[in-house]
């Protein structure tokens, strides 16, 4: 293969996971009533395959990295996130899958969240 013929397809390929990679922003719920170093967020999401939540401050954004495209069922915080908070904690309660944090927020404060679930279908 030539070398422009590579270029070409790394450029196809990159194209391709652009359009495959859809993502959805939505702003907190902030409900109030926590203090700044007991803030709490709840999230809730339907995932197909495999997607990541990006947290920072009062704003997500639900990135679909494989199947069906996600859905927001839920996003509530008492407060926005610092942006760089010092006993952060990450814990997923209950759904099908697995929650992993990905990127925790002490280090610049994004936290990302990935949630994957291998069985057929959409859960929440």
């Amino acid at each position: 293969m030539t070398r422009q013929t590579l270029l070409r397809l790394a450029i196809c390929t990159v194209l391709i996971s652009a359009v495959h990679a859809q993502s959805y922003q939505r702003q907190a719920t902030i409900t109030g009533g926590g203090s700044p170093e007991r803030g709490k967020c709840t999230i809730e999401v339907v995932v197909d395959i495999v997607a990541q939540v990006e947290i920072r401050g009062a704003t997500a954004t639900l990135r679909n990295t494989s199947g069906q495209p996600p859905q927001w069922r839920r996003f509530e915080c008492n407060a926005p996130m610092p942006a760089n908070p010092a006993n952060f904690s990450f814990a997923g309660i209950d759904g099908r899958g697995r929650q992993s944090l990905v990127r925790d927020p002490r280090n610049g404060g994004v936290a990302v969240v990935q949630i994957e679930d291998k069985d057929g279908g959409s859960e929440g």
